[in-house]
């Protein structure tokens, strides 16, 4: 890190974080990743070592970000890796983990409302839980399925598995009801998928400037994780089915957009002469009102 100094202030203090992601999905890959709290040098060196040993074969980026005090992307680099593991690629034979007699969902459920109850922890599942939803959970057998399920919660929860799965359940209902459209089922959704994953928001701003702006929410967390003060923002340009996508976040590994304000904005450039003139009014408006909300969403 360069003339972090001269952009911060000497000896200010600022975080480096780096993470693994999937290039494919550019999902943050939960495990590897390191968090450093830095001093502002004219030149900072941060060493780092992952342990890859569980990182199952696909391709990857690693993530550098540099951060400031509150949290704003300074800097950010990712450098593009092949892995190949075969050892840890996924199959049947390699989800480990008993099944007990008495259960909390053998005997309760049938092999298909399993098998979406498989499906339904996308949200939450590792890289190589992905590859085994996506690509082994249409044709598994129940055993399978079960084996799978236990094992992902029971390797969360320990004990509390039974627990943990009826509290995510009660999300994925609410998200099914709440976030599904004709396309995608409500975990598969924008909104849902992230519902979901990290939980109720604690806060949620509905758009207020209606004839101005794309339809918008603005999601507060108090924290996720180690991270407070995490926000989302979804929109959708598709005012018919108000299909809701991420537009930007501040929580670390997650889609971070410099322009999401601009990119709210109803106007379009083409054959409109007024057009900068005119989104210097929104911005000088609108966009303070809106940030203000995203800044302040209580």
């Amino acid at each position: 890190m360069y003339n972090a100094d001269k952009t911060l202030g000497a000896d200010q203090d600022y975080l480096i974080s780096a993470f693994l992601e999937n290039e494919e999905t550019g999902m943050k890959i939960e495990g590897p990743g390191k968090l450093s709290r830095q001093k502002a040098k004219p030149v900072t060196i941060s060493l780092n070592k992952f342990d890859l040993s569980d990182l199952p074969s696909g391709n990857f980026n690693i993530v550098v970000e540099v951060r400031d005090r509150e949290n704003n992307l300074l800097a950010t680099q990712k450098e593009f890796i092949q892995r190949s593991n075969p050892r840890k690629d996924v199959s049947m034979d390699g989800i480990t983990g008993a099944i007990a007699a008495n259960s909390f969902i053998q005997g309760n459920t049938t092999t298909d409302s399993l098998r979406e109850a498989v499906r339904s922890l996308v949200p939450r599942s590792s890289n190589s839980e992905l590859m085994f939803i996506r690509h082994q959970t249409p044709q598994a057998d129940r055993q399978s399925l079960e084996r799978f399920f236990i094992t992902f919660w029971t390797e969360r929860a320990g004990s509390r598995a039974a627990y943990e799965w009826n509290e995510y359940y009660k999300l994925v209902q609410y998200a099914q009801k709440k976030y599904s459209n004709g396309t995608n089922r409500g975990y598969e959704s924008g909104r849902g998928y992230y519902f979901c994953k990290y939980g109720r928001p604690d806060h949620v701003i509905g758009n207020r400037f209606h004839n101005v702006v794309y339809p918008y929410e603005i999601w507060h967390y108090y924290d996720v994780g180690e991270q407070r003060d995490v926000k989302f923002v979804f929109y959708t340009r598709d005012v018919a089915t108000r299909t809701y996508e991420l537009l930007h976040s501040n929580l670390m590994g997650e889609v971070e957009n410099p322009h999401w304000i601009e990119n709210l904005w109803r106007l379009e450039s083409q054959g409109n002469s007024n057009y900068d003139t005119e989104f210097q009014e929104y911005m000088d408006y609108y966009g303070n009102k809106i940030l203000d909300e995203y800044n302040s969403p209580y």
